[in-house]
């Protein structure tokens, strides 16, 4: 899936094809002032929630990084992750 793809065509209000929630899990980030007004900027932008757009650029950030593994690792993380993120 691209998920950066998802968050642009929600941020530009295109045909948006929201991706559903598997069980949710509380995490606690610390993140810079900079990172956290991005985020915010974002989610108003696509009238989505700090944690609904969190949740998406951890999602595109995770495949871009997987999708620079070479093959090899990237089908062993995937057969691990049954099925992807």
């Amino acid at each position: 899936t691209d998920a950066a793809g998802r968050i642009a065509s929600r941020m530009l209000l295109d045909d948006y094809d929201e991706v559903g929630q598997d069980e949710l899990f509380s995490m606690s980030l610390r993140v810079p002032e900079r990172v956290r007004a991005v985020v915010d900027s974002m989610a108003g932008m696509s009238n989505l929630s700090r944690n609904s757009m969190c949740i998406e650029l951890l999602r595109a950030g995770i495949e871009d990084v997987i999708s620079r593994l070479p093959d090899e690792l990237r089908a062993e993380l995937r057969a691990e992750l049954d099925g992807g993120v």
